[in-house]
């Protein structure tokens, strides 16, 4: 019995480092089919036609998002739920390679907030803790205040960043002119500074977008320095929209 039971032993072993050799070869290819995975085209035209949708909610708004960007991974919730504004909320995450890579290359973030939120920031200071915490989630700009519009509820900013060509293709500038003119009336070319100058870098910057009683699109940006590429657009909900 003791010679039985140590040859099959022995046998059950060997069949366990078979099947542990057969499934590591399968995560093997597995992974190095993951890697070999083309990297997506920055859908710039989807993503630019977010600006247009300033009233959609948190959930609406991820729905969109989902439909423009491959590979989208979004973060959990972290908005404080004590901030008394109903237009309120934040996403963040990763987008690219189906989320294939353990560590992204590719990121972004959208937020609105409305006149609750920017009256809270107005009348503290920036340094409390559970101001500068808010201020993390809903991305607030220096010159918000300056440029809300007469009659707007509420802003909208989005921020896609990348700089790994093996998850998102860069854009060129001509590419990125063309579909920032067919949204905005205003797309102007501004220097980047020298210590930021790589092949092939560039700043472009766009204003006067589609304005109506439901939306108001500020503006939008698109920039590459050393490799390093992100697309950026603000809008407002206007009352008519509510």
């Amino acid at each position: 019995m003791g010679g039985w039971t140590s040859v099959a032993g022995r046998t059950t072993l060997n069949h366990m480092r078979k099947a542990g050799l057969i499934t590591g070869i399968a995560l093997a290819l597995s992974g190095a089919a993951a890697c070999a995975q083309t990297p997506i085209n920055m859908p710039i035209a989807d993503t630019l036609a977010l600006t247009r949708q300033p009233f959609l909610a948190r959930d609406a708004f991820m729905r969109a998002l989902l439909s423009a960007l491959p590979g989208l991974s979004v973060e959990p919730d972290t908005t404080d739920p004590a901030i008394m504004d109903p237009f309120l909320w934040a996403l963040s995450g990763s987008f690219g390679l189906n989320g294939t890579r353990a560590v992204p290359g590719a990121i972004f973030a959208c937020a609105r907030y409305g006149l609750a939120t920017r009256d809270y920031f107005a009348e503290h200071r920036l340094y409390e803790p559970e101001v500068f915490a808010l201020m993390g989630q809903v991305l607030p700009l220096h010159d918000d205040p300056e440029v809300w519009p007469d009659g707007a509820v509420a802003r909208l900013h989005c921020s896609f960043v990348w700089d790994d060509e093996r998850v998102v293709y860069i854009l060129g500038e001509a590419f990125a002119r063309a579909a920032l003119e067919a949204v905005f009336t205003d797309v102007r070319s501004v220097d980047v500074a020298a210590s930021a100058q790589g092949t092939g870098s560039f700043r472009l910057e766009a204003s006067h977008g589609p304005q109506d009683s439901v939306r108001h699109v500020e503006g939008a940006g698109v920039v590459l320095t050393q490799g390093h590429q992100s697309v950026t657009f603000r809008s407002f909900l206007m009352g008519g929209g509510m």
